[in-house]
């Protein structure tokens, strides 16, 4: 008996945090472009990342291309609050060109 109400009161606990819970909000897609065009054209496994890579204060990004392996880097070269994306340079570690595997 005191394990079926301690089932109970978990569910009731559970059904009241998922009912808090904020639902998520997927916005419509936007493609990235910069003065070469778009950033991941022909790409349709692309994983975007946006990160303060180079310290300066803003958010850059960086792209894995499973279609390739390889791993992209964009600065953002904006002053302002709008990022804007430099031309794409591939990243590199210790001296070799970065590439992932999806196997």
């Amino acid at each position: 008996m005191l394990r079926l109400l301690l089932c109970a009161l978990v569910s009731t606990l559970l059904l009241t945090l998922a009912s808090l819970a904020q639902t998520p909000n997927f916005d419509y897609p936007c493609l990235l472009v910069n003065g070469d065009g778009y950033l991941v054209a022909d790409n349709i496994c692309s994983v975007p990342c946006l990160q303060d890579w180079d310290g300066d204060g803003d958010a850059d990004l960086m792209v894995g291309v499973m279609y390739d392996g390889y791993v992209y880097y964009y600065e953002n070269v904006s002053p302002g609050s709008v990022p804007q994306f430099g031309p794409r340079r591939l990243v590199m570690a210790e001296g070799d060109t970065l590439s992932v595997s999806y196997a």
